[in-house]
């Protein structure tokens, strides 16, 4: 008998996950597909963060407080793609603080 998981023939795998779990073959992600695809979320939320904070001190002509980079680090992605979307549209500090905590 195996004694990992990983021992198991492909099949033998297949026809446990096909057991248990709904999706297609093709769906399923291995831990590694998620990791990677995780290290990106995360690399891409940092790279918006920087290029928020940069468009923020060139279009206020001030630097970001630490209390808003704390606000911007917890967002998600796609918030932090609305936030950098909408700073050449805001006209003061206060909308963009506003917008922020929305």
């Amino acid at each position: 008998m195996p004694e990992k998981i990983t021992e198991l023939p492909y099949q033998e795998l297949k026809e446990i996950f096909d057991k248990y779990f709904s999706k297609e073959e093709d769906e399923m992600k291995t831990t590694a597909d998620q990791l990677r695809e995780e290290g990106r979320e995360e690399v891409r939320g940092e790279e918006l963060i920087e290029s928020i904070k940069l468009m923020y001190e060139m279009k206020f002509n001030n630097n970001i407080s630490e209390e808003l980079i704390k606000v911007i680090e917890n967002l998600s992605v796609e918030k932090l793609q609305k936030v950098r979307s909408m700073i050449p549209e805001m006209d003061s500090q206060d909308k963009f603080e506003e917008f922020i905590r929305d």
